[in-house]
This record gives C-alpha cells, structure tokens and sequence, in this order.
C-alpha cells in the first residue's frame, strides 16, 4: 500500500475537533491548572496510563487512494474516512466496517464541475441523515456540496460567509465568516460573525462577536466550532466556549490557566516576537478534548523539550505526562506519543465521540520511519486513559 503522508493543515484541522466535559450544557468552567504541575518531573513509566481497546487498519484497494486520510465519524459499526485534499485528484470520501477495516463504500467528485468539488479540507459525515458535506473554499469558490454515501448529489449551497463550520445536534449547522485583516505577518480576525442554518442552508441567526479572544493568536487558528454532548463550543485555543443557540451567545466550558507562563499572544505581530515570546512562555499547540479529558501538547520555554500532558477535566489534575526532545516536525511535536507492537509512534488524536475514549490516528508515515517499510496503511486506535 501507499506511504500516507499528512500535511500540517490537515493535521491542524484534524486536532481541533473536540468536546466539552459538561454534559447538561452548565456555564460552570472547569479549569486545567498548567502551572500548578509545571515543574513537576515528568513521569518515569507512563506508558500503562494508555490503554487500547480497539486498533483500526483501513483495506485500500486502490493504492492511491489515501495521501492523508482523516477520520470523520465512527457510529453503527462503521468508519467514515476523508481524504484531506489539497487540490489533487486522490480525494475519497469513504466508508469502512469498523473496527475491521473492510471497505464498504468509496466515491470521489473531484473536479471543477457544477456538482464536484477541488477543495475537501472541511469534510463532515453526518450519521443522522446520512449524508457527506465537503466545504469547498479555495480559490474563489465558495460551495457548499452535500452527497450520499454513494456519492450523488443531494445539494449544493453557494455560501461566501463561511470560514469554518460545524454540524448541531439539533441537524442544522453553525458557522463562522472568513473576515481577516493583516496586522504585521500574522492573519487576525476584523469582524467575527456567528451564523446559524437550519438542514436545509437557511439562515436562523446571526451573532456579532466582540471579544478580542476571537482573534487569531501568532500563527494559530482560534476559531474552531464543533458539537458535543448536545452542545455547540467554540475552542479559541486556551478557553472552550459554550454557544447557545437559543440565547445566541458564548459562556466559557473548558479553561487553561497558565499563570506567569502565559502570555497574549493576540498582540504578536512579528516572527521574531513570537520567538522571543517563545523563550519564557508556554506555547500550548492546539488543546483537545473529550467528555472528560484534554490532552495538551507545548514547549518547555527555554529549553528544547516538548510536553504532552492529559488533564482530568473532573478535577483539573495532571494525569500523564511525557517529555522528548523538542521536533519541528507537526506530528511528533503536536501528537500524543504511543507503543503500539513494539514500536514508538505518534499519534493525533481526533474524531471525538461523547465518551471518554480517544481516537488516534498512526500516520502510515510515522509507522514507516518505525519499521522501514514504505508500504504500510495508517492505524486508528481506540484508547483509554487509565489514571
């Protein structure tokens, strides 16, 4: 099988899929104290803290069909997998039995036709109507295509205010607008807007937001939607916010307190400020979460070392945590470290379900530099944390 590669945006996009620990929707923010258990060793045998219960390797019959595949939902027994394209032709959406890994189904609408899309960077498979929307936005185009899971055409919504999005538990969806200015070298967000659909593409609300922590921080996205536990969250990187629909507005869920360590980082404009910052404060890299956990992963300031720590949103506390020297590459130095048949891989957590499970995907990349072969599939693991 082919060597799968995955791009940083892929990746990017992939981590920020995440939930919220309160299940009844409660303003009460859970707080993830990082200072308190900054300067704590790290653990010296770890590696029982992670349990696995499922292990996933999708069947590809056709060699090209994955360069970076993102798993978009498990429910029914079945596995709904993206292709994450970048404009190239390999982009298939499909369906597996999980967690076997045989193919069910597999189509791909690539193209600049009325009903095919050259972008599959937002991707969702949305279970209760069965249905795949891929948000194609690149280059000027700005559609909105919803197919079967053979892959015809259900419809298609031409829609210019929409930068990210997310499904609702309710079967509409809730969207930001794409408005940035420059300031320096970094993009940062000049208008940000709430839009909420009904099913059907229909606009519900609007919300202007005025709270500088919509703003995009030096070099990392804050505006990530998604919905868990009945809920929809906004993650702005260091603070999950509860939307609500019906009063049409945010109330913080899930903090990071980082105490002296932090820094605000909405007033970097320049790369040499951000590495200067970098020195003394923590950079956290893209916070995850399920119904009771957050998995973080940053630099030690001043040192070339990279953390990756699991929170219990329950009480905040510190439950695992390893260290290894500092790696550019996004992989290694965003992932969640793992064993897994006598090899040390790293893994990206994603693809939340409302439990306190984890997906995490094996890039066939990293397996590859782990065993030498080029020819290997990726590996989704269902784990456990057992604290």
């Amino acid at each position: 099988m082919k060597r799968c590669h995955i791009i940083a945006g892929a990746v990017l996009a992939g981590a920020l899929w995440s939930c919220n620990g309160s299940k009844n929707g409660s303003d009460t923010i859970h707080t993830m104290e990082i200072e308190r258990y900054f300067d704590e060793p790290a653990f010296d045998n770890i590696t029982h803290k992670i349990k696995i219960k499922e292990k996933f390797t999708p069947e590809f019959t056709d060699s090209t069909m994955y360069n970076a595949p993102r798993l978009c939902a498990v429910a029914d027994g079945k596995a709904y997998m993206v292709e994450f394209s970048y404009m190239h032709p390999e982009s298939y959406l499909s369906t597996f039995s999980w967690p076997d890994g045989k193919l069910l189904e597999t189509f791909t609408r690539y193209g600049a036709g009325p009903e095919e899309y050259q972008y599959s960077y937002e991707t969702y498979f949305t279970p209760a109507d069965g249905l795949w929307t891929v948000h194609d936005s690149n280059i000027g185009r700005y559609n909105i295509m919803q197919y079967d899971n053979a892959g015809r055409l259900v419809r298609k919504t031409v829609n210019d205010t929409i930068y990210v999005m997310a499904p609702t538990p309710a079967g509409g969806w809730i969207a930001f607008n794409p408005s940035y200015s420059m300031e320096g070298e970094y993009h940062k967000i000049a208008e940000k807007i709430i839009r909420e659909y009904d099913s059907d593409w229909k606009l519900l609300a609007e919300t202007q937001l005025h709270d500088k922590r919509m703003m995009m921080r030096g070099g990392g996205f804050m505006d990530i939607i998604m919905n868990c536990m009945g809920n929809n969250y906004v993650n702005d990187r260091d603070t999950i916010w509860r939307y609500d629909c019906d009063a049409h507005r945010l109330s913080p869920a899930i903090a990071m307190h980082i105490g002296k360590y932090g820094y605000d980082w909405s007033t970097v404009n320049t790369r040499e400020e951000r590495n200067r910052v970098e020195e003394t404060h923590l950079t956290p890299l893209y916070p995850v979460f399920n119904s009771r956990y957050a998995f973080l992963s940053y630099y030690k300031p001043g040192e070339e070392i990279n953390r990756y720590d699991i929170y219990d949103l329950r009480d905040g506390s510190l439950v695992y945590r390893m260290e290894r020297p500092k790696n550019e590459d996004v992989m290694q130095r965003m992932g969640l470290p793992l064993e897994i048949d006598g090899m040390t891989v790293t893994g990206w957590p994603m693809a939340y379900q409302d439990s306190e499970d984890f997906y995490v995907m094996i890039p066939a990349e990293n397996i590859a530099e782990a065993t030498g072969d080029d020819e290997v599939n990726p590996i989704i693991l269902k784990i456990s944390i057992d604290d």
